[in-house]
């Protein structure tokens, strides 16, 4: 009988334990779904500029939010580092997620000039004649 009790009691934490486990995982798998809508959202924005925004998820998602960075690349000009953060409470703790993706800051305008012989320059189009 006490080898009896002693099966159960281990049969249930281990199932506690997966259940704890299985909660995280969807939890993790919710916030890196919803770090991507907000990066999609940030990247196509008609102006994607410097500076941090954050905001939550309502009631959607209650207790999951979320800070978005966008700032010049410290490696590369000419590039933006932005990054998502996906926050969410885990018992007495709070969790994180962060995903990192770099693109050409659009503030830049590439200009063209015109050669001295009044070719036009540029890039050649389809049909045009490259040299």
């Amino acid at each position: 009988m006490v080898l009896l009790a002693i099966g159960i009691t281990g049969t249930m934490r281990a199932v506690g334990m997966s259940t704890i486990g299985s909660a995280q995982a969807r939890d993790s798998i919710l916030a890196a779904t919803l770090a991507q809508e907000v990066m999609n959202q940030t990247l196509t924005s008609p102006t994607v500029a410097t500076g941090t925004e954050s905001g939550d998820f309502e009631e959607d998602h209650q207790g999951f939010r979320w800070e978005s960075a966008v700032e010049a690349s410290p490696e590369e000009s000419g590039l933006l580092v932005v990054t998502v953060a996906v926050f969410w409470p885990n018992g007495l703790t709070e969790r994180s997620l962060s995903v990192t993706t770099q693109i050409v800051d659009p503030s830049i305008v590439l200009e063209t000039t015109t050669p001295a012989d009044g070719s036009g320059g540029g890039i050649p189009g389809p049909g045009s004649a490259g040299g």
